[in-house]
């Protein structure tokens, strides 16, 4: 099965990636910071912007893809009202890109 692992970067998304290419899955992670391949493990990074539906939108037509999400924003960070429309914009804009890409 692919997975597609949108925000890949992050200590959760690793775990989840390492473990799901051991099991045998096709893991796709969409970065923006894209790593060379042998630096990952089996498991291919493909760079995206977490905002726009581009090339990336490609390793979503595989027939039962599933697609994890987390991608945004960090959220360590003050709760100020500028940094919560941070947060919640990057989770937006992240999930409309996924959505948009899917149909």
């Amino acid at each position: 099965m692919r997975i597609v692992i949108a925000g890949g970067s992050g200590t959760l998304s690793r775990a989840l990636s390492t473990a799901l290419a051991e099991r045998g899955h096709d893991v796709v992670v969409l970065t923006r910071s894209p790593h060379p391949p042998a630096q990952r493990g089996g498991v291919r990074e493909v760079p995206w912007d977490g905002r726009t539906v581009g090339p990336w939108a490609r390793e979503l037509d595989a027939p039962g893809t599933a697609v994890v999400n987390l991608a945004g924003k960090l959220v360590d960070a003050r709760p100020t009202p500028e940094n919560i429309a941070d947060l919640t914009r990057s989770r937006v804009e992240a999930t409309t890109a996924l959505v948009d890409a899917s149909q």
